[in-house]
């Protein structure tokens, strides 16, 4: 066909890559749908093959063959001349068809459409009335007018699907996400038919329908189709990014306002007014952005589908950078910016596929040679619309011999581009000029380009020409020119393509950046539309530029004095560059802190410091501290933005007031639970160095066979970079190339480098927090995000409401975080004293600066103030100096609280006083303060307050038999009370009475806080006030809290108590006497009574001096009737340290120690055992029964069995503990559970008439009583000889050959108790004589009453004790003599027993029978024995017959015979 017979008018609208399929064979060609035309090209020259124009073009229609590879036919009828049949075959066989009955509705098979009047459901939820017009290609929805407003192609349509819940309801699910729109018509079924009829006549598919029908609900809420194919909805819909545009369409008339929003996948838009989501489309879906040269605020996003929108804003660049960078996070890397819409007309295949790499190397073909009657700029147009943004995709060698050196081609390319030179004047010559840089951008994305910069001689000169020339026009257009060229540059100084090498980019850098004029001007460019608020694209590529220039670990590659010159460049226009972190876009903030941060982190000491002022003073701080912290999302630009400002908000993190809480999380070496991956190092340099000399590659071997000029006079200089002149810096020569090092790394300096842990303070910031030291919530959040974002807004309009001359700075100062919610709480230096107070040992807070805070608090306490701010105080101060008191050391107003206790009228501040005292006693100072300011009689005191206690848990099987009597307890305890009416002349005492009875006095107000009084135990009359037992309980208005069991400790009661601010009991009675012996042992342990080198200490220590005086150690010891375990323990405990080389030691018998402490029924023994082990054998304690006299001289003899004390003195306090709370039954110790208990029984009889008045009168004092020998029934018929029960030993059945220990000891022991026996006499009073000297009458039998001797011997042992009566010590003995005898039986006979004299026979036999080569060189000393027993049985015959019985008597199995 000659050119004559081409429709001249046509132009092209869309073309596709197709294959023709003719009798001569098949060829590919360019398939052009025009606008009055269809056009065939030859895709190697682009001359026109054919054309038919719309007007004799008959039809289009899918063929039913299959052309394979994976391609699909159609045909074209024509009827011009004659009629015409030709077969095309295309992989978008459905795409050509549709865009060809697009354009010439007649070439449909069927030519008349249906219309069916329908209401679409909206976005609004409202229906809209619109006909459905079933088009050749596509379902059209068109108005009243007529006019086509929304087109659905066939082949986009995925599904139809019937709605259950709307009458004539039906969905269209459209596009790859399937945006679902909602219709309704009487006729849906007729329509539904008609629209798949169509689609599969006309373009030969098949629109499959839903298996199931839909609710209106679940279409609505998947309308966008954004939760298939596993994205989740609420992901794709949370954004991060809102501005405010007008969109321009065809619908709205005049155009409307949209909310544009960007979240991690989509682009959004909304509703202003509602913010109800209109459409979202996925950003991988955008192909290009256009902003029009004519209207500075208008852009176009064009879709893959063809699909374009438009808007206007007024910052356009900023919404266009982040449209971009986010598009790109999101894996759309082909994405970019243009100032002409997008010709696809030129494009041969769809957006979302590939050119081969015979189409890549044809496209380069024609700018190198451009075919006949076409301009290289369009050649260099067309490139651009078929090769990706970020380079070639087939940009490697082919391995096939035959194959054309693609790399020949992309540097003969890169010649031919360059050789195209524009001048300002001529037409369009920005476009043209942006075109010829953004070929070229993607040419030196690819491998070869990008080693063709320095690899390749000529390229370099003629891209310096190119790039001086562009950047000297001065136009308001140049700005697109400006851009193109940073972004050409940027894809020079870091390679687009993968295995690269960085020799290579070394080197790129090297050339790029080796004029300080060109540098200096690409950032006085930058510099300049920051200051006039234009150009944020220019913006975004320079901080693109400069990132690889300067930042880590792109930076590396940088070298080290061109680094240094960049960074001073810089930091010279940092004001301008803190400017960008007020720009509303991630992608400028990002990359400008990025900048910065490398500026803080490897410039000299005082730049770096000058940029941290800086960022202070323009508020870049407060813009950082927002992103890393306060702006939400997981988007991928979030997460790298929050990163960046992270790291730069940890370097001058102390410019704010953060909680102490906060601060420690950035000290803390503890790793963040979540892992997050580092986002801001995206290679490893070192690694690709080491593996660079492996992997030279064939690109560098490819080059160097098309290097044109000789090696020999290689010694030219670059001399293309600077605007005003020609620069000169050196190239190595291809021989120095190659005896260089492949890869130096430039080494990171960091000489400002954070060791805070911002990562894991990012995250607790997150979390809520109850501590001590950081009071961390929802609330308080909100309250820093709106401190820091008002201090943000104020700032900006400061600055914009000041002069453009006058610099404003960040007043950064004064600026503070307010917390209204935290200001009900007391807080002391870092501390909310409520918290401190509630925690638990396990999870306290670290104190920092204890001294100051303890010195605070104590300041804060001496404050005039309420009485519960004193009680937090106290408690604050006891916690401070538990956890630090090393720290703090002595402190010198320790005596001042126990003034304060003395003075002290409330529990709660008292318990807190003890408390504190308790915490200042860990000090050795301290607590010899304590004891020089008398504090051991106000503990005693407080300590005796147990007995009032009498609600506490009792321990598991204890008796109840020291309890008083049931009188008693009706009435109050036993009558123990005096007191005078003031005034009263005669001065009367009145009393006594019961505790309860004063009580009742005091309530009907007989007796007043002044009254004076007096019970036993009391040196003086005092008044009723001063004496604690009444001042704690009926004085006190908080009595009732006070002994109640409610309270439950110090923590459970602070934190109650803190919280309401009241002034509620810290402590129970028992709890406050535990606290207090707590104290006195910590300061008897401070002073031993021994020294390092073991020996006694004289005089005394003072605090044992004080303890040992009887007023206090009787009412010490006399705790140990409360029975509860925790006062028993440290009462024996203390007890053992007080009594340690103290000469009061023989005397502490009197106190009753022994009595009271063998009647605890607990299980924690050891303290127990410690003391009598100790104490049990240096008490001057003697008996006035025979039998004790020939015993040891323990204590313990009348209340312990012989075998249990030997046990204790060989074998030590652990073991004993084991035995007593044991059960054991062998030839060495007996003892259960039963004698335990019968052990505490005779003893709580024996003090019962005690025991009972200290519920009355806690300092009633004890009369030491002897107590009679305890017989024990399990050891009727036991004889303890040595160190064995010799009944068990002898035993043969249950303990044979009991193991004998110290045979000869043994013998001897046997032989002295059977002389013992057999030597038996009365005792020297006999019971008659006990009675009268107590002066009982034994006219009647009931004098023989337990109760009615020990009512008599403590009445004449109260008379004649020799504390009382010196004279009466004769009598006070026979008085105990005659006590004893009669409470313990022993005047009842005194005859020998013959049961006795046959154990101790039958033990010497065991002795003889098992040991007798050692006992041979013995004479048997028993002779004289042995002949007094024979002389015995000789004058009874029956001695021995009562003893055989026993081998008949079951209880006795196993005796055998006595005598052989």
């Amino acid at each position: 066909m000659t050119i004559s017979n081409f429709c001249v008018d046509n132009k092209d609208v869309v073309c596709y890559l197709v294959t023709k399929h003719s009798w001569k064979g098949k060829y590919k060609r360019i398939f052009s749908i025009g606008t009055l035309a269809i056009t065939t090209y030859n895709p190697a020259t682009l001359e026109i093959t054919n054309q038919w124009e719309y007007s004799d073009f008959a039809l289009i229609q899918p063929s039913q063959k299959n052309a394979g590879d994976g391609k699909d036919e159609f045909t074209i009828h024509t009827t011009k001349g004659k009629k015409d049949r030709m077969t095309f075959s295309s992989e978008y066989a459905a795409e050509v068809i549709t865009d060809v009955l697009l354009q010439c509705a007649a070439a449909a098979a069927e030519k008349e459409s249906l219309q069916f009047p329908a209401y679409k459901h909206s976005w609004s939820d409202r229906r809209v009335p619109v006909k459905l017009r079933i088009g050749a290609a596509a379902l059209e929805q068109v108005d009243d007018r007529g006019l086509i407003f929304a087109r659905y192609p066939y082949r986009a349509i995925r599904n139809i699907g019937k709605i259950s819940d709307c009458p004539g309801g039906f969905v269209v699910d459209v596009g790859e996400h399937r945006r679902r729109h909602i219709f309704a018509s009487a006729q849906s079924e007729e329509c539904i038919k008609a629209v798949r009829a169509t689609a599969a006549r006309n373009i030969g598919i098949a629109i499959p329908m839903g298996k199931e029908s839909l609710s209106l609900e679940e279409v609505m809420r998947t309308r966008l189709g954004l939760c298939r194919r596993g994205i989740c909805r609420d992901e794709c819909l949370t954004s991060y990014m809102e501005r405010d545009v007008t969109k321009f369409s065809i619908r709205h008339d005049p155009p409307v306002r949209r909310l544009l929003c960007l979240s991690e996948s989509c682009l959004i838009e909304r509703d202003p007014r509602s913010y109800a989501v209109v459409c979202a489309t996925p950003l991988k879906q955008i192909v290009c952005i256009v902003r029009l040269m004519k209207d500075p605020q208008q852009f176009m996003i064009e879709y893959d589908a063809g699909d374009v929108k438009a808007y206007a804003a007024a910052d356009r660049d900023l919404i266009i950078a982040s449209l971009i960078d986010g598009a790109r996070a999101s894996g759309n890397t082909q994405v970019f910016i243009t100032s002409h819409r997008f010709d696809r007309s030129l494009r041969l295949i769809q957006h979302t596929a590939k050119l081969d790499a015979e189409g890549e190397s044809q496209c380069m073909r024609h700018i190198i040679a451009p075919p006949p009657g076409l301009k290289r700029t369009d050649l260099i147009r067309r490139f651009n619309a078929n090769i990706p943004y970020n380079g070639l995709m087939h940009a490697k060698e082919s391995e096939n011999f035959f194959a054309e050196n693609k790399e020949k081609v992309i540097v003969s390319c890169l010649g031919a581009v360059l050789d195209e030179n524009y001048t300002k004047d001529e037409p369009n010559a920005v476009h043209k000029c942006e075109v010829q840089l953004c070929c070229l951008r993607r040419l030196f994305a690819s491998r070869a380009g990008f080693h063709a910069f320095t690899e390749v001689h000529g390229i370099r000169e003629k891209l310096g020409n190119l790039v001086a020339r562009t950047l000297q026009w001065k136009s308001p257009e140049v700005v697109f020119v400006d851009h193109a060229v940073v972004e050409m540059l940027t894809a020079l100084m870091h390679p687009m393509h993968d295995g690269y090498n960085l020799k290579t980019e070394q080197l790129n850098k090297m050339s790029l950046l080796s004029s300080p004029q060109f540098v200096e001007h690409l950032l006085d460019l930058m510099k300049t539309h920051v200051e006039r608020n234009t150009g944020w694209l220019v913006v975004a590529s320079m901080l693109d530029f400069l990132t690889y220039a300067v930042c880590a670990p792109f930076s590396e590659t940088t070298g080290g004095d061109t680094f240094d010159m960049i960074l001073k460049m810089v930091a010279a226009r940092g004001r301008a560059f803190y400017a960008l972190f007020q720009a509303k876009s991630m992608t400028i903030v990002k990359g400008a802190g990025m900048v910065l941060r490398a500026i803080i982190e490897e410039s000299d000491v005082e730049t770096s410091k000058s940029m941290q002022t800086l960022a202070l003073t323009e508020g870049a701080f407060l813009a950082h501290l927002e992103m890393a912290l306060l702006i939400p999302g997981r988007d991928l630009r979030v997460l790298t933005n929050r990163q960046l400002s992270g790291t730069v908000v940890s370097i001058g993190y102390g410019s704010i007031d953060w909680p102490r809480g906060l601060l420690d999380f950035l000290q803390s070496a503890d790793k963040v639970p979540v892992n997050e991956v580092d986002l801001l190092v995206p290679r490893n340099n070192l690694m690709d160095a080491t593996n660079l000399e492996r992997d030279k590659g064939v690109i560098k071997e490819n080059l160097d066979r098309v290097m044109v000029t000789a090696e020999a006079g290689l010694q030219r200089f670059v001399q293309h970079w600077d605007l005003e002149h020609k620069l000169n810096f050196t190239m190595p020569t291809r021989k120095e190339e190659k005896t260089a090092q492949p890869v130096v790394l430039r080494k990171r300096r960091q000489r400002i480098k954070t060791s805070v842990n911002w990562k894991l303070f990012a995250y607790q910031f997150a979390k809520d927090h109850a501590k001590a030291d950081l009071i961390w919530n929802e609330k308080t959040r909100e309250e820093f995000r709106h401190s820091i974002l008002t201090e943000l807004r104020a700032l900006e309009q400061e600055k914009e409401q000041a002069m453009a001359t006058v610099p404003i700075s960040w007043n950064h100062t004064e600026f503070q975080v307010e917390y209204p919610s935290l200001e009900a709480e007391i807080r002391i230096g870092d501390y909310y004293l409520r918290l401190l107070l509630a925690e638990s040992e396990a999870e306290a807070t670290p104190i920092h600066d204890a001294v100051n805070f303890f010195s605070a608090v104590y300041h804060r306490f001496l404050l005039p103030s309420r009485v519960d701010l004193r009680c937090v105080c106290l408690s604050a101060m006891a916690i401070a100096y538990e956890r630090s008191h090393i720290t703090i050391g002595a402190f010198p107003d320790a005596k001042h609280f126990v003034e304060l206790l003395r003075k002290s009228t409330l529990p709660a501040e008292r318990d807190r006083l003890v408390l504190l005292l308790s915490k200042l006693a860990l000090n050795r100072e301290n607590a010899r303060e304590l004891v020089n300011a008398d504090l051991a009689p106000q503990l005693v005191d407080l300590a005796v307050l147990a007995h009032l206690h009498v609600q506490r848990a009792k321990i598991q099987n204890q008796t109840n038999v020291i309890e008083a009597s049931a009188e008693q307890m009706a009435e109050g305890g036993a009558p123990e009370w005096y007191y005078n009416v003031p005034g009263d002349k005669d001065k009367e005492r009145h009393g006594p009475f019961s505790f309860e009875k004063m009580r009742e006095l005091y309530a009907e107000k007989v007796i007043f806080e002044k009254t004076h009084i007096w019970a036993s135990g009391m040196t003086q009359w005092a008044a009723l006030s001063a004496v604690p037992q009444f001042r704690w309980t009926v004085c006190c208005a908080q009595s009732a809290a006070a002994l109640s069991p409610s309270a439950t400790g110090p923590a459970a009661a602070a934190s109650s108590s803190t919280e309401s601010c009241s002034t509620a009991p810290l402590y129970n009675l028992t709890q406050l006497a535990t606290v207090c012996l707590d104290i006195l042992i910590q300061m008897a342990e401070f002073f031993p009574s021994r020294d390092t080198n073991e020996c006694v200490v004289r005089p005394m220590p003072k605090i044992k001096k004080v303890l040992t005086e009887p007023a206090l150690l009787y009412q010490i010891v006399q705790l140990l009737l409360t029975y509860d375990p925790s006062i028993v323990q440290r009462v024996a405990t203390l007890l053992h340290m007080v009594m340690q080389d103290n000469p009061f030691l023989p005397r502490l018998y009197l106190s009753g120690v022994f009595f009271f402490i063998l009647m605890y029924n607990g299980s924690n023994v050891l303290p127990i055992a410690r003391f009598l082990h100790y104490t049990h054998l240096k008490q001057a304690f003697r008996s006035a029964v025979p039998r004790l006299d020939a015993q040891c001289q323990s204590v313990l003899a009348p209340l312990l069995p012989e075998a249990a004390t030997f046990y204790l003195e060989q074998y030590g306090a652990e073991k004993y503990a084991q035995v007593f709370l044991g059960e054991f039954d062998n030839p060495e110790i007996i003892w259960n559970t039963e004698m335990r208990r019968h052990l505490i029984e005779r003893i709580a009889l024996h003090v019962s008439d005690f025991t009972g008045r200290l519920t009355s009168n806690v300092k009633a004092l004890y009369q030491y009583c002897p107590i009679p020998m305890i017989d024990y029934p399990e050891l009727d018929h036991e004889l303890f000889c040595h160190v064995y029960y010799l009944r068990h030993l002898c035993d043969k059945s249950r303990f044979p050959n009991w193991p004998i220990r110290d045979p000869i000891p043994f013998l001897r022991a046997c032989l002295a108790a059977w002389h013992e026996e057999i030597e038996k006499k009365p005792p020297a009073m006999s019971v008659e004589q006990a009675a009268g000297v107590l002066g009982l009458k034994t006219d009647d039998e009931s004098w023989r009453e337990s109760s009615t001797i020990r009512r008599a011997y403590f009445k004449l042992a109260a008379k004649y004790h020799p504390d009382k009566n010196p004279e009466g010590r004769e009598m006070f003995e026979k008085i105990n003599a005659a006590y004893e005898l009669l409470s313990s039986g022993a005047g009842a006979g005194g005859a020998p027993d013959p049961k006795r004299i046959a154990l101790c026979l039958r033990a010497q036999s065991i002795i003889y029978s098992r040991h007798s080569e050692e006992l041979s060189a013995y004479k048997y000393a028993g002779y004289g024995q042995l002949i007094k027993t024979i002389d015995m049985e000789a004058k009874d015959a029956n001695l021995f017959q009562k003893i055989k019985k026993l081998k008949s008597n079951p209880t006795r199995k196993g005796s055998d015979e006595i005598v052989g």
